[in-house]
């Protein structure tokens, strides 16, 4: 492994610490109640920790008509603080930093105001918060001082700083692909891994992610298209065209449902937060795409394109 031996702060998702070490204090237990009759026996077959498991045993017993209860099971608070301390001084051992700021998202974010098509991260309505969340958010914060960062995400200010380092000097430690839309030094929190990212891959990186979206925040992106095909269209001379030109090419094919793509170059639909349709320029909804995916690089940035 090649290590940056110049870098000196590690710039820390805080996040991805809090959901990585308060989640792992946390089993589902899986219990199968077989069934008799018409109803489901109380005592159950078997009891698994891992959906494998149960799954492998239901088809290896030709097991058809059952039920599965669900119980969570929440380890003390102190499990997922030891993970989390364990997590913190692996990333300070493997990245060899002098020092290390976390960062975590705090009340608000502008991406919630620019959204029209989709709510922004509407998708994670119903997604199960673990226990130990403010616990472990609150140690991070009293104990090594994380910032709380409001009105954005913790990954765009990560990107404002890294982006403001002139000499090399910051290392962005995250798991998040997103984070790879900056330039600079990154090392890959899951995998261990590092890259040193230039400015031409920082930008294909951001351009790519306009056609592709991110379904984990709810951002649609040009409908039907994966890194692959975004690839084919991008454009190193003209990266914003070559956006646009993907958009065209797909929406006059086929377009999902509850928006219309128009021969003068336009689109319509209802926005998630209205009841009257609207039509704009296709040049302005995918702008909306891009400030959404769009990692920040400077302070208070709303990215414009150059065309």
């Amino acid at each position: 492994m090649t290590y940056l031996s110049h870098t000196k702060l590690a710039l820390v998702d805080g996040d991805v610490l809090v959901y990585s070490s308060a989640f792992s204090a946390e089993k589902m237990r899986y219990d199968l109640h077989l069934i008799e009759g018409e109803d489901a026996l109380e005592t159950p077959a078997q009891t698994f920790l891992y959906k494998a498991d149960l799954n492998a045993y239901l088809k290896d017993n030709n097991i058809e008509e059952y039920e599965v209860r669900k119980t969570l099971l929440v380890e003390p608070v102190d499990h997922a603080l030891h993970n989390l301390k364990t997590m913190i001084a692996s990333i300070k051992e493997k990245s060899r930093v002098e020092d290390m700021i976390i960062f975590l998202s705090g009340k608000g974010n502008y991406r919630e105001e620019i959204a029209t098509f989709q709510k922004y991260k509407g998708n994670r309505v119903d997604s199960r918060v673990p226990q130990h969340k403010d616990a472990v958010a609150d140690y991070l914060i009293s104990v090594h001082r994380a910032v709380v960062v409001d009105g954005q995400e913790a990954d765009d200010a990560m990107g404002i700083w890294q982006s403001s380092s002139e000499d090399m000097s910051t290392i962005i430690c995250s798991s998040d692909k997103d984070m790879l839309q900056i330039a600079g030094n990154h090392f890959r929190l899951g995998n261990d891994s590092w890259v040193l990212q230039d400015k031409e891959s920082a930008d294909k990186q951001f351009y790519c992610q306009i056609m592709t979206g991110d379904p984990t925040d709810n951002i649609l992106g040009c409908p039907g298209v994966a890194d692959k095909t975004a690839q084919k269209f991008y454009d190193p001379d003209n990266p914003w065209e070559s956006v646009l030109n993907c958009y065209r090419s797909k929406l006059s094919k086929k377009t999902p449902d509850g928006l219309v793509y128009r021969e003068d170059d336009s689109v319509s639909y209802t926005p998630w937060n209205a009841e009257e349709e609207i039509t704009i320029p296709l040049r302005d909804f995918v702008l909306e795409q891009a400030r959404l995916v769009r990692i920040r690089r400077t302070v208070n940035e709303y990215w414009e394109p150059n065309d």
